[in-house]
């Protein structure tokens, strides 16, 4: 569900800057990690604004931006769904690191 609410707002042409969060939040509480899931919900207002400026300043097409991280929440969606716990884990946390550096340090 909150992964097509993202997908919904990458085809508008829009950021999905709050669809990615609840997706994180989502995420969170699928998988029964509350920290995760409460962690997220406490600094949204701040990633949605770093997703923004992210998005303004990066030097990368803003839809070759969107489809990275659409690509990327799908592998996390279907590692949760198929059961692969450890995939999942990984993918998260390689989502985490590229989202730091397209955020603070304009990566893709």
């Amino acid at each position: 569900e909150t992964l097509d609410a993202v997908r919904r707002a990458f085809e508008r042409g829009e950021v999905g800057a709050e669809e990615d969060v609840q997706f994180h939040i989502a995420v969170g509480r699928a998988t029964e990690n509350h920290f995760y899931a409460t962690t997220i919900e406490s600094v949204a207002r701040a990633v949605l604004f770093g997703m923004n400026i992210a998005l303004a300043l990066s030097q990368r097409p803003p839809e070759e931006r969107l489809e990275r991280v659409l690509r990327e929440h799908t592998e996390i969606y279907d590692a949760i769904r198929q059961g692969r716990a450890d995939d999942a884990r990984g993918l998260m946390r390689s989502h985490i690191e590229r989202a730091r550096q397209r955020v603070f340090l304009g990566g893709p």
